[in-house]
């Protein structure tokens, strides 16, 4: 046999090339960015982490059963619905029974301040219960008037502190609630209304209006500190209409029919003729 034709041609073999050197500035820039997702963003991609709710019995008898939207989802249509209802004429107490949810959030949804909040007229009770829960109110409301005349004359501190109140304040059948722009005011009349009445912490409940430059969950934080109420009892709501976007409205409602009556009353004796009159001896 030929050995020529055992042969073969060498094959075409190239020299790896040598590995890439260390550059002189590696500062470990291309490692992961840790991150942790936030509360909106669990409930977003990962639903299952979150630990599971239970509802507590007897939390309260005005406690509300609410199928609430997570805060901020944008396929919430409820607050567009709201405003709807309240531009045909319905009230936020009615819009809230529609579209279950609390009134003081229809009332975020809506803008409803206290100075546009009209009275609705006095109607007959539909059944004994409710007239015995009026009349009780009207006798709670009375005596708080008697109460308060007595004392605008001869206490400044209560006198100045019930001016607050009566400014950012409304008392109705159910409960007592205060609005106003300025948080500062209602921090400071919550405040002047636990020294002189018994709040129970576990009746508040408080929405913020936001506009689109504030974060929620850091204004949440914030007023729960200042307010001295948890976390998980702020709401807070867009407000697309916001003068400014870092703008803010708080409405805090505290859901006790007999303190709502009492306080009423005292707005009703400072805001009576004769109370200025009355409030301008105490100081």
């Amino acid at each position: 046999m030929d050995e020529t034709k055992l042969q073969t041609a060498p094959a075409d073999v190239t020299t790896p090339p040598a590995a890439q050197p260390v550059l002189p500035f590696d500062d470990e820039s291309e490692r992961p960015i840790a991150y942790a997702l936030t509360a909106r963003a669990r409930r977003s991609v990962a639903p299952a982490s979150l630990p599971s709710l239970t509802v507590v019995a007897g939390a309260g008898d005005d406690a509300i059963e609410e199928a609430q939207a997570p805060i901020e989802d944008p396929t919430d249509t409820r607050p567009a619905r709201a405003r709807a209802l309240r531009r045909a004429g319905l009230s936020p107490a009615a819009i809230a029974t529609r579209l279950r949810a609390d009134e003081l959030l229809v009332r975020g949804w809506v803008g409803e301040t206290l100075s546009s909040v009209q009275r609705p007229a006095a109607v007959a009770p539909a059944d004994a219960a409710a007239q015995a829960a009026r009349v009780a109110y009207d006798e709670g409301r009375r005596a708080g008037a008697a109460e308060a005349t007595e004392r605008l004359g001869n206490d400044p501190a209560f006198a100045a502190g019930l001016g607050l109140l009566a400014a950012v304040s409304e008392a109705d059948l159910h409960a007592m609630t205060l609005a106003s722009p300025r948080v500062d005011l209602v921090v400071r009349a919550l405040r002047w209304l636990r020294g002189v009445a018994d709040v129970d912490p576990g009746r508040v409940r408080v929405v913020v209006r936001a506009g689109a430059g504030v974060a929620a969950d850091g204004i949440r934080h914030d007023l729960a500190s200042r307010l001295e109420v948890e976390p998980g009892r702020i709401t807070v709501a867009r407000w697309p209409a916001a003068p400014a976007p870092d703008a803010a409205e708080v409405l805090v409602r505290v859901h006790d029919p007999r303190l709502a009556a009492r306080a009423g009353g005292w707005c009703d004796a400072f805001l009576a003729p004769a109370g200025p009159l009355v409030a301008d001896l105490a100081f």
